[in-house]
């Protein structure tokens, strides 16, 4: 008498992940009852009850109730009332109606001991929504297994166990929704979307309500991306039905349209039943943005540099005019592999779009991008046409297939090289004028500067670090020789390095060449010039003038040097030259 009527809820697997039976009605898939043996009945010498058998056997009640309604204290108090009393002769009791019965052998009185008595319920006996007690009798038999008869008159005290509050089935868990891939219609779609495949067990379509009067709702909830994970941070929501599209070919995949979160994930729920949350999903895909002005300038040489400039990263999408070792140019776009936040779903591929300035955009094939710990992406777009202005745009497509949108125009970058200028080397004694011997004059000048960023677009120049070259290309020099008046005396044509302007390269070079001149001819001087590939000539350089007298061929011989060696008669002239 008093002892508890134990409730073990044994859940179906659903509620770990699992997926749930479709038949199954709620979540519970059985209940174990367990109780300790009952006392002797009242009036009963205990030597009289160690003489005969006990049965026990273990009912199920039900009363009537709805998710949006239960009954009354007072309904409910008078079905565990009458319960606890006596075992009801019928099948209906305060309202309450029998659902489930099922007796256990009959066992010795004088062997129950202390061990408790154990019977599994099946859920299947179970509303999803009503009340249910769990009521446990007991009456003895004789040792032929014939029942005693039972006392006439009112029961005095507890003649049954119930358990102490009526019980309602936990609710059955739908299946959780899962991240989708974009299918190939859906893989260019705008907006701040996902795509989410229902369980099948959801396919009556979400809104739709169940014999309980609960409607299935698709929930969202915000995602904060961490260190090396993404963690739920906001509270769940349901998702407006106007934001769902169900798609026509497969009504378990929904597009779920204008989401705010940037990171996010879902479930379904009905009533207070709730699924396992989904994968988290990223509701747009990242695009890097152009960099403009100074900014673009900086952070594309910090790159071509390797890390030159301290604490300079690259922070957007940069445009240059790349330059190989023979001087061919292409368009060079570099961006960050990864996205300045984290994100939920992996970025592996990109594409290029590129057009003349004001024409119609021409689309480049899609392409995998490097590996997840490269630092850079870059792509590179050659056979441009020579000396025309283009423009370049980007986009990004994750491991769903959802692709970003385009992103803005880049700097216009103009398919061409700016001709090579006398550096301020040059200019402050870098130009020098030697004379070797009667006839020959030797010119001697630092490399030209080619900038690495024309006065004419916007987008800097870099050379292509992957063919090893070390800050020069090759071009073409013009060396005249002009007489006091200002005419031709001659041409001579000269291969040599140009350095280009702030990146690393030996700037302190010469670029040598020897001249023929007549013994006896008037004042001259030397003007350079220089030019790359393809491009127009640049400014240049004039060098003092050449004095009209030179050493004549039968002068004495010079005086033995220090070393032994007949010393070599030179003039130089390392007066600072004249720039035209």
């Amino acid at each position: 008498e008093g002892a508890p009527l134990a409730l073990a809820e044994e859940l179906h697997t659903a509620k770990a992940g699992g997926s749930l039976p479709s038949h199954a009605r709620h979540g519970v898939e059985a209940i174990t009852l367990a109780w300790s043996p009952f006392w002797p009945a009242p009036g009963l010498a205990s030597s009289q009850h160690q003489q005969l058998k006990v049965q026990y056997e273990a009912r199920v009640w039900s009363l009537e109730a709805s998710s949006s309604s239960s009954p009354s204290s007072a309904a409910v108090a008078s079905v565990a009332s009458a319960l606890r009393a006596r075992a009801p002769a019928d099948r209906g009791v305060a309202g309450a109606w029998l659902v489930w019965q099922q007796a256990l052998p009959a066992v010795d009185a004088q062997s129950e001991g202390w061990e408790l008595h154990r019977l599994r319920v099946p859920g299947d006996v179970l509303h999803p929504t009503n009340l249910h007690w769990f009521q446990v009798v007991a009456r003895y038999l004789f040792a032929d297994g014939t029942p005693l008869p039972q006392p006439k008159g009112p029961a005095t005290g507890l003649t049954a166990l119930v358990s102490e509050e009526p019980y309602r089935p936990t609710p059955r868990n739908p299946n959780a929704p899962a991240i989708e891939a974009f299918p190939a219609e859906l893989g260019l779609v705008s907006g701040r979307c996902a795509a989410v495949r229902l369980p099948q067990d959801a396919a009556e379509g979400l809104g739709v309500h169940d014999a309980g009067g609960q409607a299935l709702v698709l929930e969202v909830r915000e995602g904060r991306p961490g260190v090396s994970s993404i963690e739920a941070s906001g509270a769940w929501a349901a998702v407006a039905e106007r934001n769902v599209e169900v798609q026509k070919l497969d009504r378990n995949l929904v597009l779920v349209r204008d989401l705010a979160p940037q990171v996010c994930q879902f479930r379904l729920r009905r009533g207070p039943s709730e699924s396992q949350p989904s994968g988290f999903t990223d509701a747009s895909v990242w695009r890097p943005l152009p960099l403009v002005g100074e900014e673009l300038c900086a952070q594309m040489r910090g790159v071509a540099s390797g890390g030159r400039w301290a604490g300079q990263s690259l922070t957007g999408l940069g445009i240059a005019l790349g330059v190989a070792s023979d001087s061919s140019i292409f368009a060079r776009l570099i961006w960050p592999r990864q996205p300045p936040q984290p994100c939920a779903v992996a970025l592996g591929k990109y594409q290029v779009r590129y057009r003349m300035c004001g024409d119609e955009w021409h689309s480049l094939p899609m392409v995998e991008l490097p590996p997840g710990d490269a630092a850079f992406a870059e792509c590179q777009v050659s056979e441009l046409r020579y000396g025309q202005l283009y423009e370049f745009t980007l986009r990004l497509g994750n491991v769903l297939s959802r692709w970003s949108e385009w992103s803005p125009a880049t700097a216009p970058v103009r398919m061409e090289l700016p001709p090579p200028v006398p550096g301020r080397n040059v200019e402050k004694g870098g130009l020098r004028v030697a004379v070797v011997s009667p006839s020959v004059v030797k010119l001697v000048w630092r490399p030209f500067i080619v900038p690495i960023r024309s006065d004419r677009v916007e987008a800097p120049i870099l050379l292509d670090a992957s063919s090893g070259q070390r800050g020069g290309v090759t071009a073409e020099y013009e060396v005249i020789v002009r007489a006091a008046d200002g005419s031709i005396v001659s041409v001579v044509q000269h291969e040599a390095p140009a350095i280009f302007e702030d990146l690393q390269a030996d700037s302190s070079a010469w670029i040598e060449a020897d001249l023929p001149v007549e013994p006896r001819r008037p004042s001259c001087s030397f003007e350079i010039r220089a030019r790359l590939r393809r491009g127009p000539w640049g400014p240049s350089v004039l060098s003092p003038a050449l004095p009209s007298w030179l050493p004549s061929a039968s002068a004495e011989p010079a005086k033995a040097s220090a070393a032994g060696s007949p010393a070599r008669c030179s003039h130089a002239y390392p007066s600072e030259p004249v720039a035209t």
